[in-house]
Parts: C-alpha cells; sequence; structure tokens
C-alpha cells in the first residue's frame, strides 16, 4: 500500500477523549506520537475537544494489517480506507 501511493507513513488525529478511535489506529498498528498532539485551530480554547492525539504507522511497519474485515467503529472524527488482501 505505501509503494502503490508513494508514501512513507500514514498519520491519523482524533480529539484526546475520542478513544474508540484512537482503538481503532492502535488495532491498525498506529502508534502514539505525543510530541505531534496539538490544539486544534478552529476550536476555540476552552472547548472540550480542542486537544488532539497523532498517531502514525511507518511505511516499513511489519504490524500493518491486512485482509480480514474492517474494524467497526461507532466514533466520528476518523476515516480509513480499508484495504482487502490482494488475491493469491
Amino acid at each position: 500500500m505505501f509503494r502503490l501511493h508513494r508514501c512513507t507513513e500514514i498519520v491519523a488525529f482524533t480529539p484526546v477523549e475520542n478513544t474508540p478511535s484512537r482503538r481503532v489506529m492502535e488495532k491498525m498498528g498506529m502508534r502514539h506520537d505525543p510530541d505531534g498532539d496539538f490544539d486544534h485551530l478552529k476550536l476555540p480554547e476552552g472547548h472540550a475537544l480542542r486537544r488532539h492525539v497523532l498517531y502514525r504507522l511507518a511505511g516499513d511497519s511489519s504490524e500493518v494489517v491486512r485482509g480480514g474485515t474492517p474494524p467497526k467503529t461507532e466514533a466520528d472524527g476518523l476515516q480509513l480506507t480499508w484495504l482487502p488482501t490482494p488475491p493469491a
């Protein structure tokens, strides 16, 4: 997937409190990057969802999940494109 799209990593972010989305990212093999956490500039100071966490998945990661069924989540704010295992 990384070579196909010529990218070296995938990044995703979500509000700190969005535990379901964080779980999905972790199940995909993504790791939280605390140095990349940030305040969303379109939300006013003091807003409950202003603080966001950043997750990363490196292209050389052996933890990439392929095939099977896509993770199920009711969480808002996380958009995934699931790539099924290509036929053998």
